[in-house]
Formats: C-alpha cells, structure tokens, sequence
C-alpha cells in the first residue's frame, strides 16, 4: 500500500512537473517580450537623449545670438552718440569752409597785386639784362687787353688800364713798391704765434712758395729775402743748430782721441762715448718732460742743448777718465777683478765729485732764469744717471763683454795674471 502510495505521489508529480515546465514556457516566452520592449524602449531613449543634446546646442546659439544682438544694439547706440557728438563739429566745418571761401576770394584779390609786381620785377630783369651786357662788354675790352699785353707770361696779376689810372692803385704802390719801382714788399700774416715752433718751421715753406711763384717769370734771378722777429728766431735756429751739430762733432771727436791716447785702445772710447751720449739725450728727456709736460712751458730754450751737452759730456768723460784709468793700471789682472778693483778706489771719488757739483749747479736754480733752470736739470740728471746706472753697470758689463779686446789693437793679446794683492 506503501508503494501505491508513493507511486501515486511521484506520478502527481510528474505531471506538476509538466505543468511548471509548461508554465515556465509562458513565462519565458513573456520575458522575451519584455525584453524586445526594454530594448525598443532603449532605443527611444537614446533618441530623446539626442533630441535634448540637439535641444541644448540650439538653446546655446540661441543665447549666443541674443548676445550678438544686444552687442549690435549697444554698437549701434554709441554710434548715435558719436553722431551727435559731432554734430558742432561739422557746424564748425561749414563756418571755416565759409571763411575759406572768403580767404579764397581775398587771395585772388592779392593775386592780381603780385602779377602787377611781377610786371615791375620783369622790367627789373631787364635793366639788369642790360647790365649784364654791359659788364660783359667790359670783360671782353678786359680780354683783349690780356690778348694784346706785351708780356707773354700767364704768372702774376694782370691790371687794366683803367685801374691804373685811378688814384687809390697809386697808394698801393707806393706803400709797397720803392720808388724806382724795382724792390716788392709782400706781408705774411701768421695764423699761429709768431714765435711759435710751427711759424718758426714754416720759414722754409715761404722761402719755397716765392721760388715757385717766380719761377718761369721775369722775376726768377730776382734776389728775395724773409725779415720779421719770425725770421729772425728761425736764422737764430738754424746758426744754433749748425753750431751744436759743429760742437757735438768736434767735441766727440777730440774726446776719442784723447781716450784711445790716454787707455791706449780703441773698444773702450767707443763705448764710453756711447754711454756719455745715452746719458745727455736721456737727460734731455727728462728735463723736457719736467719743463714741457710738467710745469707747462712752451719748449726748452735753445741755448739748453747746446750748453748742456757741453758741461754734461765734459764733466761725465772725467768721471770715466777716473774709472777707466784705474782700471787700465792693471790690464795684466783678470778684467773682473781689475775693474771691481778700480770701482771699490774711484766709487767714493767719483760719487763724492758728482754731489759737489750738483750742489754748484743747483744754485743756478734761484736765478729764475729758465734757460739757467732748464742746463741744471739736463746737468744734474745726466750726471746722477751717469754716476748711479752707467758708471756702475753699462761699463762694467762693457768690459766683462770685451774681455782682452777692452785693449785693442794696442794689447789685446796680453795674458791675462793674477792680482799681486786685492782688498776683499
């Protein structure tokens, strides 16, 4: 009975089974209609949601033309109020142009008086036409008279017949011709300072003006002559030059005999002399560079060079004399030791001569004199350079250089001993 029963249960529910597939079919069959539904109601939706960006882009261009419009208005605004604005203005362009009307109709009345003194102006013209005509009337009498001159030079200045017989020529010539009519005064104004350097220079540059201005002519063996403080200053140059080239010569070359004399050689004069010479013109410099540069003279005076060279070389060639003679006392010794030893005698003598006499030629100094002044100080800095630099170094690396030859060519080959005694 058991089993009837449980046979009977599992065949009701066989058929519930049945019955819940068939339901399930239904129900399965209505989900998928609801799905095409969501999906056509999907659809819609995106088609609304474009409608509404399509919506908002429309509502964005529609606010961008209510700007744009209310832009044109205000444009539109501001150009009435310009308008208005310049409403005087234009008033004000009427009434000038009424004036300018008015200027307009004076200017033709002022118009008509020039053209009337256009008609004055062009008989003015005219006279002066006729003036012309005539000045070239007179310039063609001026040619013919060149043309018909006697003198077949083109140089110089040619003077009309007319112009002669006026009375003022006649002052002329009188005032810088002589009396026979055979010497000419010409006056040369400088630019510059009479007794300047450069006008001084220009002296021969005058002198050569006048040959090229008479050569060719009637006047080329014509004697001509400079006067005038400038030319005076410029011969007083020039014979000062020529004799301090004269005395430097002479000086030089007594002084080089007397040394190859004294030393018995030929290298040693030679380069004393050089150094005595480094010494004045270095001198020179220096005086020039306090007087010119500094204190702001003009110039050194004429007179400086030449006496100073004189004092300078004289006093500097002792000095020497007095080292180089000590020296020459023991050419048998090594030329080292033997000058080192006529520097530790002649030093003090030598020093001691120098300070002496820059005392003596610094009193020159409170005379006030600038020629005095200026010999001083070549004086007084060539022989402090001498006795401090070329004394001390410039000859003793001379006669370290030459060797035996310092005695040349009288005994240069000479052997060389030692010192019988030398203070260390």
């Amino acid at each position: 009975m058991d089993y009837q029963a449980i046979k009977g249960t599992v065949a009701q529910s066989a058929e519930g089974a049945a019955q819940l597939a068939g339901g399930l079919g239904q129900i399965s069959g209505q989900l998928q209609g609801a799905a095409a539904g969501l999906t056509e109601a999907n659809a819609g939706y995106a088609k609304a949601a474009a409608g509404q960006a399509a919506l908002a882009q429309g509502l964005d261009k529609l606010v961008a033309g209510i700007g744009q419009l209310q832009a044109g208005l205000n444009q539109a605004a501001a150009g009435q109020g310009q308008i208005v604005d310049r409403i005087p203005f234009i008033s004000g362009g009427l009434d000038e142009l009424q004036g300018g009307q008015q200027q307009l109709a004076d200017g033709f009345g002022q118009l008509t008086g020039q053209i009337g003194q256009l008609t004055d102006g062009l008989s003015g013209s005219a006279d002066g036409l006729k003036q012309i005509t005539g000045g070239l009337a007179s310039a063609q009498d001026y040619l013919i008279q060149i043309q018909n001159a006697k003198d077949d030079e083109l140089s110089g200045f040619f003077v009309p017949a007319e112009a002669l017989e006026e009375g003022g020529i006649q002052q002329i010539f009188d005032n810088y011709l002589s009396a026979d009519r055979k010497v000419m005064t010409l006056d040369v104004v400088f630019a510059a300072n009479p007794y300047s350097a450069k006008a001084i220079d220009s002296m021969e540059d005058i002198q050569a003006a006048v040959d090229r201005a008479v050569k060719g002519t009637k006047l080329e063996n014509a004697e001509s002559a400079i006067s005038g403080v400038t030319s005076t200053y410029s011969d007083l140059q020039k014979i000062s030059n020529e004799d301090y080239t004269r005395t430097v010569i002479l000086m030089l070359g007594g002084i080089f005999i007397i040394l190859v004399l004294l030393l018995r050689s030929v290298i040693m004069p030679l380069y004393l002399i050089v150094s005595l010479v480094i010494t004045y013109f270095t001198a020179l410099g220096v005086t020039e560079a306090i007087f010119v540069h500094l204190l702001g003279y003009s110039g050194i005076t004429w007179t400086t060079p030449f006496f100073s060279f004189v004092m300078l070389i004289a006093l500097g060639v002792d000095y020497s004399i007095f080292l180089m003679a000590r020296f020459n006392e023991n050419k048998t010794w090594d030329v080292r030791e033997a000058i080192l030893h006529a520097m530790r005698n002649m030093g003090t003598v030598i020093l001691s001569a120098v300070i002496i006499l820059g005392g003596t030629f610094a009193s020159m100094y409170p005379s006030g004199v600038l020629s005095m002044m200026q010999i001083a100080t070549v004086v007084l800095s060539g022989l402090a350079l001498y006795a401090l630099v070329f004394l001390p170094f410039f000859v003793p690396v001379m006669v370290r250089m030459f060797g035996r030859a310092n005695w040349w060519p009288f005994s240069g080959s000479a052997s060389a001993g030692k010192p019988k005694m030398l203070d260390m």
